[in-house]
């Protein structure tokens, strides 16, 4: 798996709210020299405010024409235009206890550095909206995100994480790789 991960050029993450999908892309990004894109922070107007579906499909589409990304976040309505170009999708699929805890931390306890896949004027908040949102996920859009990609052709990787420890492990060997690259 790892050395599929060093020679990808384009990397999806979607996953369950609060699962790190935006540290995750930075984090790869970084170690891949690849360009990261944050959906929230490209569909949101400042105070949360959705931006025009036009607008907002045809940007999705200009990024995911590129040649090397790593995009992060769900937003089905634009899901296949990202899957048809994605050579793995990185799923954090996280069970809803764990999803709930991550947005409760992530709501109560201050944030030490400003969110990079937040839009300017978009500040988090205490929402019971988002927490439910986040409860129901497993029952809802986890749904959904599996019949997205069950889509996926035979030449695409989907890397499914479902524990914290999990991901560590990825992320040590993938750090590993790149750094032998280098």
């Amino acid at each position: 798996m790892v050395e599929i991960a060093s020679r990808l050029q384009r990397l999806l993450i979607v996953g369950s709210p609060a699962a790190g999908k935006s540290d995750l892309a930075q984090r790869i990004g970084l170690m891949a020299s690849l360009p990261v894109h944050h959906l929230d922070a490209l569909y949101y107007r400042p105070g949360w405010v959705d931006q025009n579906e036009e607008r907002w499909r045809e940007t999705v589409e200009k990024i995911s024409a590129e040649e090397r990304w790593v995009i992060d976040g769900n937003h089905l309505n634009v899901m296949p235009q990202r899957l048809a170009r994605a050579q793995a999708i990185f799923w954090l699929d996280y069970d809803r206890i764990e999803t709930t805890k991550r947005v409760l931390s992530r709501m109560i306890l201050p944030q030490p550095m400003p969110r990079l896949d937040l839009a300017e004027g978009c500040v988090e908040s205490w929402s019971v909206d988002f927490l439910t949102f986040a409860w129901n996920f497993v029952d809802t859009e986890r749904k959904l995100l599996d019949v997205a990609l069950a889509a996926v052709n035979e030449t695409q990787v989907v890397i499914r994480v479902q524990r914290s420890k999990d991901l560590r492990y990825f992320m040590d060997r993938f750090k590993t790789r790149f750094k032998s690259k280098a």
